[in-house]
C-alpha cells in the first residue's frame, strides 16, 4: 500500500481495537513502538508512556479493591457485632420470668445495644393504645420495616405512642406459630434518619422477633 493511499485511510477506535485483537503478535513484531508510544496524561497535561499508564490504571484497580475489601472487612466486623448482641439478648431472656420483665429487657438490653431512642412490645390482643391505621397496616407485614415515617408510624405519633422527635423506625412483626397472623410487635426508634433504611438486611431484626415471641409463649404456657 503506498503513502498516498495510507494517508486516505481512516480507522475508527473499533476497527484499531478489532486489529490489535486478531493480531496479539503485533507488539512482538514492533517492540519500539511501545517504547515510543505515547498516552495523554489522565491527571493533567502532556504525555506519558504506556507503561507509566498501565502502572496507573493498575494501582487505580488495587485501590477499588483495597476499598471494597476494608467495606467487607467492616461490614463482617458488624455482623459479627450483631450476632454477639442478639446471643447475650438470648441468654438474658432465659432469666426472664414475667412479662415485666420482658418488657424491661427490651427497654434497658436493646436499645443500649442497638444504640436507640425507644424500644416497646405490643400484644395486639391487649393494645387498646395503638391507632386501628396502625393495627390494620401491620397485618400486612410480612418482615421487619424500616425507614423513616410512613403513615402507620404517622399515625403512632398521632396518638402520642411515639414522639415525633425520632428520626428512623423499625417495626417487627411478630407472628403466631406456624402462622402469618400478627400477634404482637416490637416498636424500634432512633434518633438518625439513617439508622433504620429501607435497604438495610433486616435479619437479626427477624431474630430479634423471633427470640421475643418464643420467650412471650413460654411465660404464657407456664
Amino acid at each position: 500500500m503506498t503513502q498516498e493511499s495510507t494517508a486516505n485511510l481512516t480507522l475508527d477506535d473499533l476497527s484499531v481495537l478489532e486489529y490489535l485483537q486478531t493480531d496479539p503478535g503485533f507488539f512482538t513484531r514492533h517492540p519500539i513502538f511501545l517504547s515510543e508510544l505515547k498516552l495523554p496524561n489522565p491527571h493533567g497535561e502532556g504525555v506519558i508512556s504506556l507503561s507509566t499508564r498501565q502502572v496507573g490504571l493498575l494501582r487505580a484497580q488495587l485501590e477499588e479493591k483495597s476499598k471494597l475489601l476494608n467495606a467487607l472487612i467492616a461490614n463482617g466486623k458488624a455482623n459479627d457485632a450483631i450476632d454477639a448482641q442478639i446471643h447475650q439478648l438470648s441468654l438474658q431472656l432465659l432469666t426472664v420470668a414475667d412479662i415485666n420483665a420482658l418488657h424491661t429487657t427490651l427497654d434497658t438490653h436493646i436499645k443500649q445495644a442497638f444504640d436507640l431512642t425507644y424500644a416497646s412490645l405490643h400484644l395486639l390482643d391487649n393494645a387498646p393504645t395503638l391507632p386501628v391505621a396502625f393495627t390494620n397496616w401491620l397485618q400486612a407485614q410480612t418482615k421487619p420495616f424500616c425507614d423513616e415515617a410512613n403513615a402507620a408510624i404517622n399515625a403512632l405519633i398521632e396518638s402520642q405512642v411515639l414522639a415525633s422527635s425520632h428520626g428512623s423506625f423499625s417495626v417487627i412483626p411478630m407472628f403466631a406459630a406456624g402462622t402469618k397472623n400478627v400477634v404482637a410487635c416490637i416498636l424500634l426508634a432512633a434518633k438518625d434518619a439513617q439508622h433504620f433504611t429501607p435497604n438495610m438486611e433486616t435479619d437479626f431484626l427477624t431474630r430479634i422477633g423471633e427470640l421475643f415471641y418464643a420467650r412471650l409463649s413460654a411465660l404464657d404456657q407456664a
